[in-house]
């Protein structure tokens, strides 16, 4: 009973921050300013927002769902390649590709929703791509043995057998897609979108309307709220449901080479708007500048994004080994440890509603941006290990135990070792992320911090986004190797339960 307590203190400190939001809301909330806003901004807020957001959790199912139903059914010369290329967007987020876009092309469509809709799905993809990965690795074989003796074909297959299964897990990334559309900024302003994120932004900053920034923080919290409720859902009935051991999953088949042919062109295409095409733009611009970049700011700038990144890294990881140290295994898991799942808001809940929240606490510095981070996306960490130590046979820890070694030991000697994958995709991630973020670096900065997110949003803000490629080109290299690394985790996943 005590570790249960404690794990629940642990989850109610680490989402404080977003809970702090809905509290101060509800507090402050005014018919009068409700009424205001429900017949001013809102309703622009809303429409754009959701047009936005639905278009874009479109394209990204699209654009990471069919290569990742490619890529794992079929073994084929350069799988391990297409697999890395699905992630590279994650190098170059949302905001960067806008500004390049906008800074190449005079053409309207580039101004418009169409053109943010296209590149909010394009960089959500991988995130649909490792999700989706993660669900297939564990679609029971027999079932799609049964259809295939029932003379089904392997479209028929995946139509009425695969397709079915993946419901629940194609919901969850959806709703990881829309929470990161609707609370994008940076590519949202650089458009000129009138999203709720950007309306906030506007309100608080701009206009300096307190109470209506915090209405509008509200209603983008409670919009997450509803967006993590599936995620939370599918992701506690489906954490335990089968075991590793007792689990034959489906194996992939050898593609003919016209098959893997295009099973490349179609990976080529699913990343050529979020990766291949603003890369092309920024190596040709960095290409004309390298030699009259003053290289100073550049070492600056990409030294803050390294040892920030790291430091995010480092807090998340001491948090999950907490966690770990207080959660159960095996079946025992389904009670103590729904509450680790509730962290899922932290990272749905937009990163200017946790800014919010930590500007409000009057704390400042570089350490207040690595503490929002690190919350933020503690969860791509934390949920991984849970499941998977959800998955580790109780008997286990309870024989180390019986040969009297304590909780810590057990964690240290017997299910570390087993976790070994998960926390390494999990810490991978987090560095990526945590060095392409903008938002919570643009809003928390203390005075005098530069980071490689900020000074390309800085040039693209004032149409001069051409200044920036050779920061752009450093953003991708410094995220090249962490994504190389995940890439082989998630290859290696189809074989062994990550």
């Amino acid at each position: 009973m005590p570790h249960i307590l404690l794990l629940l203190a642990l989850v109610a400190v680490v989402s404080a921050p977003g809970l702090y939001i809905l509290g101060l809301g509800t507090v402050q909330f005014s018919p009068a300013w409700w009424t205001h806003l429900a017949e001013t901004v809102l309703p622009q807020y809303l429409a754009d927002s959701l047009l936005v957001t639905g278009g874009a959790t479109l394209v990204a199912l699209v654009l990471g769902g069919l290569p990742a139903w490619l890529t794992f059914r079929h073994v084929f010369p350069g799988r391990a390649w297409c697999v890395f290329t699905q992630l590279l967007p994650l190098t170059l987020p949302a905001y960067v590709a806008a500004g390049l876009y906008m800074e190449a092309f005079t053409a309207d469509f580039f101004y418009s929703r169409w053109a943010l809709v296209m590149e909010l799905g394009a960089a959500a993809a991988p995130l649909v791509f490792m999700f989706l990965r993660l669900a297939l690795a564990r679609l029971p074989a027999n079932l799609f043995d049964t259809a295939a003796s029932l003379g089904n074909g392997p479209l028929a297959r995946f139509w009425r057998v695969g397709l079915p299964l993946l419901a629940a897990p194609l919901i969850a990334a959806a709703c990881l897609v829309a929470a990161e559309a609707m609370g994008e900024f940076g590519a949202a302003s650089r458009v000129g979108v009138a999203t709720l994120s950007v309306g906030l932004h506007d309100q608080w900053h701009a206009l300096q309307r307190q109470e209506l920034a915090t209405m509008l923080a509200l209603i983008l919290f409670l919009l997450a709220a509803v967006l993590a409720t599936p995620v939370i859902r599918l992701g506690l009935r489906g954490q335990r449901a089968h075991h590793a051991g007792s689990l034959q999953t489906l194996q992939p088949t050898r593609a003919s080479p016209p098959v893997a042919a295009g099973i490349h062109l179609a990976c080529l295409l699913a990343v050529l708007p979020g990766f291949w095409g603003p890369l092309v733009l920024a190596l040709g611009w960095a290409r004309e500048r390298l030699d009259k970049t003053n290289l100073a700011p550049l070492f600056h700038d990409a030294g803050n994004t390294l040892t920030t990144a790291l430091a995010c890294v480092a807090v998340c990881l001491l948090l999950t080994l907490a966690f770990a140290y207080l959660l159960e295994t095996g079946e025992r898991a389904r009670r103590a440890d729904r509450a680790v799942w509730l962290t899922a808001v932290n990272y749905l809940t937009p990163s200017l509603v946790l800014s919010l929240a930590w500007l409000s606490s009057g704390l400042t510095g570089r350490g207040v941006v690595i503490a929002a981070t690190a919350v933020k996306l503690l969860p791509l960490l934390l949920l991984p290990v849970a499941d998977a130590l959800g998955r580790v046979p109780a008997a286990q820890a309870d024989t180390a135990r019986g040969l009297g070694c304590g909780r810590g030991e057990v964690l240290r000697r017997v299910l570390l070792p087993q976790l070994g994958p998960v926390f390494a995709g999990g810490v991978l991630l987090v560095f990526v992320l945590a060095a392409t973020e903008l938002t919570l670096a643009l809003t928390l900065q203390p005075f005098g911090y530069g980071a490689l997110s900020l000074r390309i949003f800085a040039y693209a803000g004032i149409q001069m986004t051409q200044l920036s490629s050779v920061w752009v080109v450093c953003l991708c290299l410094l995220c090249l190797y962490p994504i190389w690394r995940l890439s082989r985790l998630i290859d290696h996943a189809g074989t062994a339960h990550a």
